[in-house]
């Protein structure tokens, strides 16, 4: 995996942001990036034109680790 985690950039986005002046922002990416309020939501972006190119819904099983691996690949150049 640290193939993966050294070529990536998460961001994480906190519905209970303690900056209530931070919700709004968070709440308009929540719905142009992640399209759904449940959690949590990977998304991958691409960069360049913040087009999706995949995205996986719900945490991974343990028995998804290898398929979880492979998504998270796809965000990789």
């Amino acid at each position: 995996m640290s193939d993966v985690k050294n070529s990536i950039v998460e961001a994480r986005l906190h519905w209970d942001a303690h900056d209530e002046s931070k919700r709004p922002r968070i709440r308009q990416l929540v719905e142009d990036v992640a399209k759904s309020r449940a959690q949590p939501i990977y998304v991958i972006l691409d960069p360049a034109t913040e087009t999706e190119i995949a995205r996986w819904q719900g945490a991974p099983l343990p028995n998804q680790t290898d398929d979880f691996r492979e998504f998270l690949r796809l965000a990789l150049p």
